[in-house]
C-alpha cells in the first residue's frame, strides 16, 4: 500500500467488514499513522454513538477525508441508487418582510424553506453562520425520521464549508460571509442541491 488507506477502507476495518488478510496492512498503517489511527478510533466509537442516538463531533482529519470520497466511488450499488433533487424555495423571510432593508437591519435572522423531491430543507442565516435541517417527508406528507449525512457549501468550485448532519438532520456552518453559494447535502441515497443560494 502506498500512502494512507482510503477512508472507506478504514470504515470497513472499524466495522469488521474486512477479511483478516485484507485488514493486516491498513490496521498496521493506522497503528503507525496518527491521523489514520485517530480516524479509525473515531469510526469505531461512532457505531456506539449512533446506536445510542447521540451525536459527536468527528475529528477534523476524519471529516476532511470523508468529504474527499467521490460519491460514485463509495460503492457501485450506492451510486446507482443516488437520486438528485434541486431544491425549490417556498419561503424566504427576506422576501416576506415589508422592506428587505428592515429585514436585515440589526442582524435579524433570515429563514428559508425549500422543498426538494421527498425532502424538506430549512435554512437560517444568523450573522455569519448558516444553520439548517434536512428532513424526509413521509408518505402522508408529514416529517419523517431525521436524515444522517453531510452538508457542503461551495463558492464557485471551491468548498468553503462542510459538516455532518446530526441525529436530528441538523447542520451548522460558521464563518460564511455574504455572497452566492451552492449548498449540497447528501443523505440516505439522495443528493439535495441548492444551486444558487444568495446570502
Amino acid at each position: 500500500m502506498t500512502g494512507h488507506p482510503a477512508f472507506g477502507t478504514l470504515a470497513d476495518l472499524a466495522d469488521g467488514r474486512l477479511a483478516v488478510s485484507r485488514a493486516r496492512v491498513p490496521s498496521a498503517h493506522a497503528a503507525a499513522c496518527a491521523p489514520c489511527g485517530e480516524a479509525l478510533r473515531w469510526l469505531g466509537d461512532a457505531r456506539g454513538i449512533l446506536a445510542a442516538g447521540a451525536a459527536a463531533e468527528p475529528p477534523r482529519s476524519a471529516l476532511r477525508r470523508a468529504f474527499r470520497i467521490p460519491l460514485a466511488a463509495r460503492t457501485a450499488a450506492a451510486a446507482e441508487a443516488v437520486r438528485t433533487f434541486v431544491a425549490r424555495l417556498v419561503f424566504d423571510s427576506l422576501a416576506a418582510a415589508p422592506s428587505p432593508a428592515l429585514a436585515l437591519r440589526g442582524g435579524a435572522p433570515r429563514h428559508m424553506v425549500f422543498e426538494a423531491g421527498t425532502w424538506d430543507l430549512e435554512i437560517s442565516r444568523v450573522e455569519d453562520s448558516l444553520r439548517g435541517s434536512l428532513v424526509p417527508r413521509d408518505e402522508t406528507g408529514g416529517a419523517g425520521a431525521p436524515a444522517s449525512g453531510t452538508a457542503a457549501l461551495y463558492r464557485g468550485r471551491r468548498r468553503v464549508g462542510e459538516a455532518f448532519l446530526d441525529a436530528r438532520g441538523r447542520f451548522s456552518l460558521a464563518g460564511v460571509p455574504a455572497g452566492r453559494y451552492e449548498l449540497r447535502l447528501e443523505a440516505e441515497g439522495s443528493v439535495v442541491l441548492v444551486p444558487d443560494l444568495d446570502l
